[in-house]
């Protein structure tokens, strides 16, 4: 199963690159290239309960759960827990803290497990959008409330958005759930970001503690989920996606199936422009693997802010 339903949070190499902030808005700045101070241009990494990367040693970056939507409404958190009931790996989140401080790694990730418009657990008094937004609130207070030590200053922070697979935790399939599946993802992102909302219904945006939005999903996933028109077009917005793969010594260097999406489908290439991170572990036919291993493209690691998201 995909890990990455939930928001996770990255922090970026921030050797090379200089984002401004003024009134609360991010004014826009092109990516920029890899540093020399960083990990080269593929980066090996780990996330939730793994704490060492598929070389045994401590990740170059690390990606931890903050979250669900279904601990936004009083759930219960469904994974085993390491820190405050969340999916979260404090030695690897130390461990990449340490290489980022050394040069030799981008640093930490955070990630939050998403339900759709469609979920039983939406309070019936939120519309889709509001409901994104929701979860969002509820993301960006669990990382400041207890994983702030682990992040960056916010301009250089990262909130993956994780959805898991279509049909599941009210991410309902089909076209006629395009629309509303989109006003989710809006309704996290934009707050997330700092932008002002999208819905009068819910007029709240984020004060203080501004993050650049990744999405965490599969190719054949964000397709089911939103089609291939304008639902689906998110040009600027990084990705973290999975692809099967057996442990192989040419990685990291390379994001192997992750590039190319299943047969059917169309690439990442289609939505976004920036395929940053590739999550492998799932069992396949002839090897098998209990770890959560990630390998991250450093050259587009360093924040894509601009107005022109997503």
């Amino acid at each position: 199963m995909l890990r990455l339903n939930s928001v996770k949070l990255l922090k970026m190499s921030v050797v090379t690159v200089v984002i401004a902030l003024n009134a609360g808005l991010l004014l826009n700045t092109p990516p920029a290239s890899a540093s020399s101070g960083d990990c080269g241009t593929y980066c090996s990494g780990t996330d939730t309960n793994t704490a060492t990367n598929q070389q045994g040693n401590g990740p170059q970056v690390y990606f931890g759960e903050v979250g669900t939507g279904n601990t936004s409404v009083g759930g219960s958190h469904p994974c085993p827990s390491d820190l405050d009931g969340m999916c979260f790996s404090t030695a690897g989140a130390n461990s990449a803290q340490t290489r980022y401080n050394n040069n030799t790694g981008l640093g930490d990730a955070f990630y939050f497990q998403t339900y759709g418009p469609n979920s039983s657990i939406k309070p019936t008094n939120l519309d889709a959008y509001c409901w994104g937004q929701y979860q969002a609130i509820n993301a960006v207070n669990n990382v400041e409330n207890y994983f702030s030590q682990w992040s960056l200053t916010p301009d250089y922070s990262y909130i993956a958005l994780d959805i898991e697979s279509a049909g599941s935790y009210g991410w309902n399939a089909g076209s006629s759930y395009y629309s509303a599946n989109r006003s989710t993802f809006d309704g996290f992102t934009n707050y997330v970001s700092g932008r002002a909302s999208g819905d009068s219904s819910c007029n709240n945006t984020n004060p203080t503690w501004l993050f650049q939005y990744m999405l965490y999903a599969s190719n054949e996933t964000w397709y089911s989920l939103t089609g291939t028109g304008s639902n689906s077009s998110i040009p600027n917005t990084p990705i973290w996606t999975s692809a099967p793969a057996c442990y192989s010594s040419s990685y990291p260097n390379t994001m192997g199936p992750a590039a190319t999406g299943a047969s059917g489908y169309p690439v990442w290439k289609t939505y976004s422009n920036y395929l940053q991170n590739w999550q492998f572990y799932q069992v396949i036919t002839g090897c098998s693997s209990t770890h959560d291993w990630d390998i991250g493209y450093s050259t587009w690691y360093e924040p894509v802010f601009g107005t022109n998201f997503p």
